[in-house]
């Protein structure tokens, strides 16, 4: 299991390597009307890209607590950025190998 560092206050946390290619992102704790979201990088760091779940969503977790899958070539650097804190932020994200859906397909 993989445990992004998510910061206490608006940020980034440190980038990691991701060493699964199908995985579940668990996000949970005190988000203190803030939302976390993942990024990935293409260039060792350079340029990071909000994250898409399997379904084509924004992995971001809005104030609430939740898990979403998704596929990425592993190796490839990712991170988590809280944003819209309005104070201090308890949230611990950890991303393990994927097991199973964690929604339906809306159609």
């Amino acid at each position: 299991m993989l445990t992004l560092a998510v910061p206490v206050a608006n940020g980034s946390g440190a980038a990691q390597i991701l060493p699964y290619s199908v995985s579940t992102v668990d996000c949970y704790g005190a988000f203190d009307s803030g939302t976390v979201t993942l990024y990935e990088s293409p260039d060792a760091g350079t340029t990071w890209i909000a994250m898409l779940d399997e379904f084509g969503d924004t992995l971001a977790f809005a104030n609430a607590n939740g898990s979403k899958n998704f596929h990425r070539a592993p190796g490839v650097q990712i991170r988590a950025t809280l944003s819209g804190s309005s104070g201090s932020s308890v949230v611990v994200c950890q991303v393990r190998p994927m097991w199973a859906a964690t929604r339906e397909r809306e159609f």
